[in-house]
């Protein structure tokens, strides 16, 4: 039964992250309309980039968080695999927004690809506190504190 468990946590991984991504990405988007409307009725008009960002870089965390606690091991790997995901979607969505730019050829809003990079942004955050919460050295060993050769 443990390999059983051990192969559907694995099969889980992604759907679990991508169902994190949206829930979280929902409840934050709620907020950011609701504290918008209440700082447009007492505030007058602001502007709603700081929210784009947070809601993103929110829900990078979580899509990344996850993730590492669905998988049943290789918990440091799949913190370096899963930001990679959000990273490659943004950088789909800048270079298409530059297309646009240039070409007029639809309309992708400079919204929608500020949100996609505060998504990766918060999934690589996520990704590096992660990993270096598992046990992971950030920096390398210094050569002082390595073991001497001894040739006879």
């Amino acid at each position: 039964m443990n390999i059983v468990m051990r192969i559907v946590r694995w099969i889980l991984v992604l759907p679990a992250s991508l169902a994190a991504l949206v829930i979280v990405f929902a409840g934050a988007k709620i907020f950011d309309y609701i504290s918008g409307v209440l700082a447009n009725f007492y505030f007058g008009p602001v502007g709603d980039t700081s929210g784009t960002i947070i809601c993103g870089l929110i829900a990078g965390g979580a899509f990344v968080f996850a993730g590492v606690e669905t998988a049943p091991a290789g918990k440091k790997y799949v913190a370096i695999a899963l930001p990679c995901l959000p990273t490659i979607y943004s950088l789909v969505q800048v270079s298409l927004y530059v297309i646009n730019f240039f070409h007029h050829i639809g309309k992708i809003e400079f919204s929608t690809v500020l949100e996609n990079i505060s998504l990766a942004g918060g999934a690589v955050i996520a990704a590096r506190e992660l990993y270096k919460s598992r046990g992971a050295s950030s920096s390398p060993t210094p050569i002082a504190a390595l073991p001497e050769e001894r040739v006879p």
